[in-house]
């Protein structure tokens, strides 16, 4: 899950994810919150916005899938904002997010059955908010998050083999915004979203977190703001948006 609007931003990264939180930690006492993360490259990347208007965050990891935690976050009134598997871990963001008004998650270990959990959520006025996977050890797990928001918004599911950057970027047409992109098997995943919040978008990539951090700074400069990201096949694919 995205924000729809963001007014500042900093990036985090740590070789473990101890050190990453306690740099997140410092960064929570002047208000920013984890907008998105991934890992890779022996590296978590995580992205930090400030003035995004949710209202307290919590993570929560671990070997098993934290479905008790989740529950106790919606309990407090708190909704999942991101989720990854890091090879070793599952780890979960959930924040206060005014405009989500319910959630779900779901896992499947056939790819066709999860397919067909997001036909569901769609059929009942939901949007896919969050997708991981877990690919060891086996079986594949899959995991999806679905949230209710209080606007109405359409989505579509686009695979694209290789990750082919120009074809990705296709996608953003007729009002349509990537909101979610991440490495799956064999390629990479892109959601679209119609009412995202965000008018233009554009797609970085490459292989160097330096080089991509000074390509970053340069699209803040023009009031652009990274969304989303994901490491596939030794390239960060990075969506900037304004």
């Amino acid at each position: 899950m995205i924000p729809t609007k963001i007014n500042g931003q900093v990036l985090v990264s740590r070789e473990t994810w101890n050190e990453a939180m306690d740099a997140v930690g410092d960064y929570y006492k002047d208000d920013y919150y984890i907008t998105d993360f991934d890992y890779g490259g022996g590296y978590y990347r995580i992205v930090m916005s400030k003035n995004i208007g949710w209202n307290g965050q919590i993570i929560r990891y671990g070997k098993d899938f934290p479905q008790e935690a989740i529950k106790e976050g919606w309990d407090k009134g708190y909704h999942i904002t991101n989720l990854l598997h890091d090879g070793s871990d599952w780890i979960v963001i959930m924040s206060g997010v005014p405009g989500c008004l319910s959630q779900q998650w779901f896992t499947r270990t056939g790819w066709v059955d999860f397919k067909d959990e997001i036909s569901r959520i769609w059929n009942e006025d939901m949007v896919l908010t969050k997708v991981a996977c877990r690919l060891n050890p086996a079986p594949n797990v899959y995991c999806g998050v679905a949230s209710k928001m209080n606007i109405s918004q359409g989505q579509k599911y686009n695979f694209f083999p290789g990750g082919t950057p120009k074809d990705i970027m296709a996608l953003c047409v007729e009002g349509n915004k990537i909101t979610d992109i991440y490495d799956f098997e064999g390629g990479v995943v892109a959601i679209t979203t119609t009412q995202s919040g965000w008018s233009k978008q554009v797609l970085l990539t490459g292989p160097n977190w330096e080089g991509n951090v000074k390509t970053i700074k340069e699209y803040w400069d023009k009031g652009y703001n990274v969304t989303t990201m994901c490491y596939y096949n030794n390239m960060w694919y990075i969506i900037v948006s304004y």
